[in-house]
């Protein structure tokens, strides 16, 4: 049975390897902490964490749409009940706290070189 749904993984290797998110369900507050892993090393400034790793890969698992635009970002469309579902967030409240933390979070990739950039892990959320 072939799926529909365009190649996109749910997390990359890049993600977990630079530490984005921290290993815990109760992340700290960072404001540009450096994070330094054999894999390269990166600035956080916001809060991220198990949850947050969960809700992002969850949002990459159940896009039901994929776009790319002109400035290389990635468009998914998702139904915020299935990520809910999928990420087990059951409050709804939690799932907005959670989103808005992902839009909030500004990630500097330093090293490697080949991938510095600075930006927000979900940039923004259009509401249907």
């Amino acid at each position: 049975m072939t799926s529909e749904k365009p190649a996109l993984p749910t997390t990359t290797a890049h993600a977990a390897r630079l530490g984005l998110f921290q290993a815990t369900r109760r992340p700290k507050m960072l404001k540009r902490q450096e994070v330094k892993t054999a894999f390269g090393k990166v600035l956080i400034t916001g809060r991220l964490g198990q949850q947050h790793a969960d809700v992002f890969e969850a949002i990459c698992f159940e896009r039901e749409k994929k776009g790319e635009l002109q400035d290389g970002r990635i468009k998914l469309l998702v139904d915020p009940a299935k990520v809910r579902r999928r990420a087990g967030i059951t409050s709804g409240e939690q799932f907005e706290m959670i989103a808005t933390e992902l839009q909030a979070a500004v990630i500097e990739i330093i090293e490697p070189s080949r991938l510095a950039c600075s930006g927000h892990v979900v940039d923004h959320i259009d509401k249907a």
